[in-house]
């Protein structure tokens, strides 16, 4: 009974983080952003005079442009009508010649993570970035091209803060469909083939033991019995040590693949996600030793071929929604103990990955830009009721429960990453 209170607690609380993040912004002030477009009406006011605006001015929109761009502009248009009347074009159909030779002011619509013209046009002219009273959530960066003609970036801070999130057009499939498409299709792809060696993948490895050792594959077994140090009364195997690294390493270049494709900054960001995944399964596989070792039952983190080869695959393709390992209880676990242990585990990934996230928001950087979305993503993956994901054991434990976190879960995800 205690430990059912604990959950609801647990869930009630995380209900209300992100209402409270919500509330508390203050940078969204819309007087805010009346004052800065106040600044500009001066530099806007001949292209509003124009008969056609078309013929003063370019706007180029990001490919990438999302979340608070997307609501900022309707509202810029309602309280400037003019501006409707100045049509965007996308960022693919503009060369970067053409705008340092451009004649007519050029507004470009989205940062570096968002308009790979903004990132091309930083190399070649100097962009200085302008005072305002909402600079707290929106960077307004200005220039002047070879032309003599004014430039000028909007963007929120993320655009400058964050890297693009360009996996999904650098898949394979992006020459077939759409970038939504290639998503869900990834997504869907990465659940599926987890699904299906679970079926599938007993016999696949009795006809490769047979085929390579010439006699019946054994079960691999949890051996109690293993090498391990101690720090006081607390004990870790060095073959689990090794599975959780191994793991790390796997899941943070898979969902860095995700991100960013094969290309730059590919690299820099492996680089930043490799120590954030390493700290992130530190500290899970921390917090459920620490749980299994107070409530004295053991179990260990197996490093899972399969999903890790089929994380890397998916996340190839667009995204990625596998676990390259699992937790493996002995038989002094009951059920119901890994179950609650496992809860526990994944609520404070999902809180992990809120905090971050919403720090990204207010204050954009790479690194929380990557751990959020590390920690988001293995929250949606581990609340799925697919074996090897503790959302299986889950479901069986307290099926209203899980459907309910899946239903926090799996919106926050879908918010935070696609969304804004």
């Amino acid at each position: 009974m205690k430990r059912q209170r604990l959950s609801i607690l647990g869930l009630l609380f995380f209900l209300l983080v992100p209402v409270s993040f919500a509330q508390a912004p203050s940078f969204f002030d819309a007087s805010k952003i009346d004052q800065t477009a106040a600044l500009l009406e001066t530099e806007f006011s001949e292209i509003e005079a124009a008969m056609d605006p078309n013929e003063r001015v370019i706007v180029i929109e990001g490919s990438n442009l999302n979340g608070f761009e997307e609501m900022l502009l309707p509202y810029i248009k309602t309280r400037y009508p003019f501006i409707e009347r100045v049509g965007t074009v996308p960022e693919d159909k503009v060369t970067l010649g053409g705008i340092l030779n451009e004649k007519r002011m050029v507004v470009l619509l989205g940062g570096p993570s968002q308009n790979s013209l903004t990132t091309a046009l930083q190399n070649e002219i100097a962009l200085q970035e302008r005072e305002h009273p909402s600079k707290d959530f929106l960077a307004i960066y200005e220039g002047v091209n070879k032309a003599n003609a004014k430039v000028m970036v909007l963007s929120d801070r993320r655009g400058f803060g964050n890297i693009p999130r360009v996996g999904p057009s650098r898949s394979p499939l992006a020459r077939f469909m759409s970038l939504p498409a290639v998503i869900a299709t990834a997504s869907v792809l990465s659940v599926f083939l987890m699904w299906l060696w679970n079926i599938i993948g007993g016999p696949i490895r009795v006809v490769a033991a047979r085929i390579i050792t010439t006699r019946k594959a054994q079960k691999a077994k949890t051996e109690a019995a293993q090498r391990f140090f101690s720090i006081g009364a607390f004990q870790m195997k060095y073959r689990e040590l090794g599975s959780i690294l191994l793991a790390a390493l796997v899941y943070a270049t898979a969902s860095t693949i995700a991100v960013i494709g094969f290309g730059v900054p590919l690299l820099q960001a492996l680089k930043i996600n490799i120590v954030g995944g390493i700290a992130f399964y530190g500290i899970r596989e921390l917090a459920r030793l620490l749980m299994c070792h107070r409530m004295k039952f053991h179990t260990e983190y197996i490093f899972w071929l399969p999903g890790a080869i089929f994380g890397l695959l998916s996340g190839y393709l667009g995204n990625t929604l596998n676990t390259p390992g699992y937790v493996k209880p002995y038989q002094d676990a009951k059920p119901n103990q890994l179950a609650f242990v496992q809860y526990m585990v994944l609520l404070g990934t999902f809180f992990l990955a809120l905090t971050f996230l919403i720090l990204n928001l207010l204050v954009p950087t790479v690194g929380k830009q990557l751990f959020g979305i590390i920690a988001s993503t293995y929250a949606a993956i581990e609340i799925l009721p697919v074996d090897p994901c503790p959302g299986r054991n889950i479901w069986k434990w307290k099926p209203w429960l899980q459907i309910i976190t899946f239903l926090i879960i799996w919106p926050a995800y879908i918010f935070f990453h696609f969304i804004v």
